[in-house]
């Protein structure tokens, strides 16, 4: 009979590291340095990535005659995780949140970089976040949830 090995997560702190582990060292469903970006990224990104939009938008109407501008404002709008970040940026901050989860400042980052960094920590977690059984359950909730509309 083979002895089934046992992950160590003791030289990881935040990425690839399972929830269930992180509630047993923190009680927190989530890393602090995580929370930290969600919370920096919901105050003060939001606002950044809408006033970076509205400049190209403003930006596209001044260069645009005869309105044309107003279909072209669809195709300029890019959600705060549709667009890349910067690689070295994106793994610095990653650096930081491993060597000190708890104190974590994210002030004059990009949200572009930041994040990236929270899809990250979501793409390296071991174990999926919905299994398939609950993908179904969700899929279904929202065919249900747009033949009601």
């Amino acid at each position: 009979m083979k002895r089934m090995k046992v992950p160590d997560y003791k030289d990881k702190n935040v990425f690839g590291v399972p929830l269930i582990v992180n509630v047993q060292r923190s009680g927190q469903p989530l890393p602090l340095g995580l929370q930290q970006a969600l919370r920096y990224l919901r105050s003060q990104c939001l606002d950044q990535v809408s006033r970076i939009h509205l400049t190209s938008l403003l930006h596209e109407e001044l260069n645009t005659r005869n309105g044309t501008a107003v279909a072209h404002i669809q195709d300029t709008s890019v959600g705060l995780f549709r667009k890349s970040g910067v690689k070295s940026r994106i793994h610095a901050l990653r650096q930081m949140n491993e060597s000190s989860p708890d104190n974590v400042n994210y002030e004059d980052q990009s949200a572009y970089d930041v994040a990236d960094m929270v899809k990250q920590f979501f793409r390296d977690l071991p174990e999926p976040l919905l299994t398939s059984k609950l993908g179904e359950t969700f899929l279904h909730i929202y065919q249900c949830k747009h033949k009601n509309l």
